[in-house]
Parts: structure tokens; C-alpha cells; sequence
């Protein structure tokens, strides 16, 4: 039995946040921690971003914040932009990325230190609603940059299609390290299982 890990211990949402934002006594980041067992909710009006739809954020085994995306760019635990972080796609509005489940990060199997970062993008087609045309991941390199991170590649292509639009979704493989990558083709049954 493997112990606890907690990868998924801290998370970010809200939007409008920054001292510069002429709202920011109205809204803001909130971060949400479970790290002492109880949930914490924190306001964060330094986080000059929108995690309105796309964000994932992601720990070590114990907890601690290592890096976090709304679906634009990825951010270090010191709310920087991490090393080759910048570009998953074009900002919707301020700075976020408006494609519920659009982001999801998890540890890379069998590479310490290393995370996945799986990241959709929109595609508009003629006559239909808004889909998701591909979905790439990036390699995130914990071991790099002091222990700040860096992207080691970017928007590799591993689905073009027209799929549901976000819905990026895992689930841990029976073996205990591995895991399953779903998304749904559009319209359809269908799913790609990765």
C-alpha cells in the first residue's frame, strides 16, 4: 500500500486579482490548502491573474506548492512565470484561459521530479459550437532552475480531433503508479484513453 501523497493539496481559483486591479477589494485569488488536514481558504490579491476556467495547480508527496497554470502560462511557487512557462495558448480577456478542465498536471511515472502538464486548446469549426481541437502536454523539470522548475518541452501534440471542449480528465491506474488520460470526442461515445 502506498502512503498518502498529496499532489492535489493546494488549489487556486477566482480571478481579477492584483494590486493593480481596480476590483481588487472585491475580488481576488483564493487559495484553497488542505495541507493541515482542515481546508484554509487564503485571499491572494498579489496573483495578477484569472483562474476563472482552465487551472491546475500541483504539490510534492508532501504538500508543498511547486507550480500552477490557468491554461496561459506556468507559474513557480513564488507566483513567477516558470522558466519556458509562457504560451499554452493565448489569453481569453485578462489571463485566463476559458476552457473548463482545459489543464491537468500530473507526477510523470517513473521520473522523480518530473511532472505532466496536459493542456487543450480551442478550435472553433463552421456551424458548430466551441470544441476542443488538440490537446498537448509539457514536461516540467522540478529538479531545474534550483528547484523552481522548467519546462523541458512544450506543447508536444498528442490528440487532434474534435473533442468535447475541456473535460481533460485521469484516473490512477489499477497498478498503483501509472495512470489513464481520458477525453471525449465530441458528439459521440467516444473516448480517448491514453
Amino acid at each position: 500500500v502506498l502512503p498518502a501523497q498529496k499532489f492535489d493539496n493546494i488549489w487556486f481559483s477566482g480571478y481579477d486579482g492584483g494590486s493593480g486591479s481596480p476590483n481588487n477589494d472585491q475580488f481576488g485569488i483564493n487559495i484553497f490548502d488542505f495541507s493541515s488536514g482542515a481546508l484554509q481558504v487564503y485571499d491572494n490579491q498579489d496573483i495578477d491573474m484569472w483562474f476563472y476556467s482552465a487551472n491546475s495547480s500541483m504539490c510534492d508527496d508532501v504538500g508543498n506548492l511547486l507550480f500552477y497554470s490557468n491554461g496561459v502560462n506556468i507559474y513557480n511557487k513564488q507566483h513567477l512565470l516558470m522558466k519556458n512557462g509562457n504560451g499554452l495558448n493565448q489569453p481569453d480577456g485578462k489571463d485566463g484561459y476559458l476552457l473548463p478542465q482545459g489543464v491537468l498536471t500530473l507526477p510523470f511515472p517513473g521520473h522523480p521530479n518530473q511532472y505532466i502538464l496536459f493542456s487543450g486548446t480551442k478550435r472553433y469549426y463552421p456551424g458548430i459550437s466551441q470544441h476542443m481541437g488538440y490537446v498537448y502536454y509539457s514536461v516540467i523539470d522540478m529538479d531545474a532552475e534550483n528547484g523552481l522548475g522548467r519546462v523541458a518541452q512544450k506543447k508536444v501534440l498528442l490528440i487532434s480531433d474534435t473533442l468535447d471542449a475541456g473535460k481533460i480528465t485521469a484516473v490512477r491506474h489499477g497498478n498503483g503508479r501509472d495512470w489513464w488520460i481520458l477525453v471525449n470526442e465530441s458528439n459521440t461515445n467516444r473516448f480517448y484513453r491514453i
